[in-house]
C-alpha cells in the first residue's frame, strides 16, 4: 500500500531544510572546477553511477533511473575535503597552499508519483574552487590571485518515465548558483617602470560576485537483461552571469604616488581609477555526457564503469570586468574538452554490509597557459573506498577518496606570455558521509 504523499513530502522538506542549514555550501577543487562524485556510494566506486540505481543519489548520477525506485527515499550528507599543494618557481622559490578544509552538502530525494512515473531531486555543490596561497604579500602569483573561492549550490529536478519493463527516460531543469571571491594585487608595467622596475603593487583587489542560471538534464536508463544495467545522462552547458562588487585599496608606495605625470601625480590617478565599483564575470559551465554500465557477475557483486565527456572548450578566459573606471582584468584559460574514466566494485554481505572500491582517471581541461594560481589543474588519478550498512531501515554510508594530480608546469608571473614559471603540485582528500531513509 502506497504511503500518502503529503506527510512524506513534508518530512522530506523538513529533512532537506535541516540538512542545508547544517551543511552550508563551501568550495572544493576538482577536474577543472567540477567535483563529480556526489554521495558516498558513487565516491567509493570511483565516481561511477550512470548505470547504477540503488539509492536516491541516482537523482544526480542516473536521473532516468529514479523511475525504478519505489516509494519515497531521502539521502542527506556531506563531503569533507582538504586540498594541499605548492608552487615551485623556476627562479622564485617554493610557495605552499593553505590546506584549509571545506564542507560541501548533498541532499537527494526520489518519489514514486504514479505507476511508472517518478521524480528525483538532487541538491549538491558540484562546482568549486578553494585555492589559498600562503605568504599572499610575497607569493609570486599574487598579481593573478592570492586566494580564489568559488562556491556553488545546484538543484536538479528530473521527471522520469518508465517506458515498459526495460527502459526509462527523464528530463528536467538544472538551476546553478555560483559565488566567487577572489583576492589579488593590481599592477601596471608602465608605472612599475617609472617606479624602478619589477611588478609594483598598486592596489589590493577583492571581488565578490554571484549569479544564477538555468540549464537542463536528460537521461536514459535500462535493464536489458537480468544482472545488467545501462545508463546515460546529458547535463546542458550553462552560462552564469556573475555580478557584484569589486573593492580596491590603493597600496602603491609613496615614492611612486608622488611622481608627476602631466598635470597630476600618479597618486591622484590611482585614487581616481581604483575606487570601489560594480563588476561582472561570465562563467561557462560545461556540458557533461555520462555513459555507464553495471554488471552483477554473481548476486552479491556489482562491477561498474563510466565514461564521461566534459565540454570545457568554451572557457577561453575569465574576464573580470569592473564597470566604472578600473581596467578589465582578463585571466587567460584556453581550456579544452576532456574525458574521464571510472571503475567501481561493490561487494554485498547478507548482514546488510556493502564494501566498495573504485578508481578514476580524469584528464585536465587546462592547457599550459591555463595552469595558473587560480586553477593549478592537472591530469589526476583517484583511488577510493567505502562501506554502507543498513540497520533498522536506515542506511549509513561512508567513503574516502585520495586524488593525486600529476606535477604540472604553469604560469604565475603577470606577463603577456604563456611560458611556464614553475611547477604546481596538488593532492586532495575527500571524506563523504550520508544517511538514507526510505518511506
Amino acid at each position: 500500500m502506497r504511503t500518502p504523499a503529503a506527510p512524506i513530502m513534508l518530512r522530506a522538506a523538513t529533512l532537506l531544510a535541516l540538512a542545508l542549514g547544517a551543511l552550508p555550501p563551501t568550495a572544493g577543487f576538482a577536474q577543472g572546477f567540477l567535483n563529480w562524485p556526489q554521495g558516498p556510494r558513487a565516491t567509493a566506486m570511483g565516481g561511477t553511477g550512470a548505470g547504477l540505481v540503488a539509492d536516491p543519489a541516482a537523482a544526480f548520477h542516473a536521473p532516468a533511473g529514479v523511475a525504478w525506485l519505489d516509494g519515497t527515499q531521502i539521502e542527506a550528507g556531506g563531503r569533507f575535503s582538504t586540498r594541499g599543494g605548492s608552487f615551485h618557481g623556476f627562479t622564485d622559490g617554493e610557495f605552499d597552499r593553505e590546506p584549509e578544509p571545506s564542507l560541501v552538502p548533498v541532499v537527494f530525494a526520489t518519489h514514486a508519483i504514479a505507476t511508472n512515473v517518478s521524480a528525483g531531486l538532487a541538491i549538491s555543490s558540484p562546482w568549486g574552487i578553494d585555492v589559498e596561497w600562503e605568504r599572499p604579500d610575497s607569493f609570486v602569483g599574487r598579481f593573478l590571485t592570492s586566494g580564489t573561492r568559488l562556491t556553488s549550490l545546484d538543484a536538479a529536478l528530473s521527471l522520469a518515465w518508465r517506458a515498459g519493463e526495460r527502459w526509462s527516460v527523464s528530463f528536467g531543469p538544472d538551476i546553478a548558483y555560483l559565488r566567487l571571491d577572489r583576492d589579488r594585487l593590481a599592477h601596471d608595467p608602465e608605472l612599475s617602470a617609472i617606479g624602478g622596475g619589477g611588478p609594483i603593487p598598486l592596489a589590493q583587489v577583492g571581488y565578490d560576485l554571484d549569479g544564477t542560471a538555468i540549464g537542463w538534464i536528460a537521461g536514459v536508463f535500462g535493464r536489458p537483461r537480468p544482472g545488467l544495467s545501462l545508463g546515460a545522462s546529458f547535463r546542458s552547458p550553462i552560462e552564469v552571469d556573475l555580478q557584484g562588487l569589486v573593492d580596491y585599496t590603493v597600496v602603491a608606495p609613496q615614492s611612486l604616488r608622488d611622481v608627476v605625470r602631466g598635470d597630476r601625480t600618479v597618486g591622484e590617478i590611482l585614487d581616481e581609477i581604483y575606487v570601489d565599483q560594480s563588476a561582472r564575470l561570465e562563467i561557462p559551465l560545461p556540458y557533461v555526457v555520462s555513459v555507464g554500465a553495471a554488471w552483477d557477475p554473481i548476486p552479491s557483486v556489482t562491477l561498474a564503469t563510466d565514461v564521461q565527456r566534459l565540454g570545457w572548450g568554451d572557457l577561453d578566459e575569465f574576464a573580470f570586468t569592473p564597470l566604472v573606471s578600473a581596467p578589465v582584468d582578463p585571466v587567460p584559460m584556453d581550456w579544452r574538452d576532456v574525458w574521464a574514466w571510472r571503475l567501481g566494485v561493490e561487494l554485498r554481505r547478507p548482514e546488510g554490509l556493502a564494501i566498495r572500491a573504485g578508481y578514476a582517471r580524469e584528464d585536465s581541461p587546462a592547457r599550459a597557459g591555463g595552469v595558473n594560481p587560480l586553477f593549478p589543474d592537472a591530469e589526476r588519478e583517484a583511488l577510493s573506498g567505502g562501506a554502507g550498512l543498513e540497520w533498522r531501515g536506515t542506511v549509513f554510508e561512508i567513503a574516502y577518496r585520495l586524488t593525486v594530480l600529476d606535477d604540472r608546469e604553469g604560469v604565475a608571473h603577470p606577463n603577456e606570455t604563456t611560458d611556464p614559471d614553475g611547477v604546481y603540485e596538488s593532492t586532495e582528500h575527500d571524506l563523504s558521509i550520508a544517511v538514507i531513509r526510505r518511506f
